[in-house]
């Protein structure tokens, strides 16, 4: 199975679930489901190759909004740095529940 790389831009099968403060997307097609981390990878080389923001929010700092004002590069340096914080702090959580 395959699906065109630029429906990992678009909204209409797109969905987001938050889990510890990480958002976690995911696409609903026909035969199957793409998440997590695979569903990440593939919206972050969709931004770069067609050089275009998705039609959703990739998190509550990075909205459809905020990002028509950006690159593609900025885009893709923001969702980084905002993921590895989340879970940077999600592995300080672990740590904690375990004490």
């Amino acid at each position: 199975m395959w699906v065109p790389l630029e429906s990992f831009l678009k909204k209409d099968l797109h969905w987001c679930i938050v889990y510890d403060n990480i958002d976690i997307h995911g696409f609903a097609f026909p035969q199957f489901e793409v998440f997590g981390l695979t569903a990440n990878l593939c919206i972050l080389i969709a931004i770069k190759e067609f050089g275009k923001a998705p039609e959703f929010d990739i998190n509550s700092v990075l909205t459809t909004e905020r990002m028509t004002t950006m690159t593609p590069s900025e885009i893709i340096r923001n969702f980084y740095k905002y993921y590895n914080a989340n879970v940077r702090q999600f592995k300080k959580n672990i740590e904690v529940a375990k004490i």
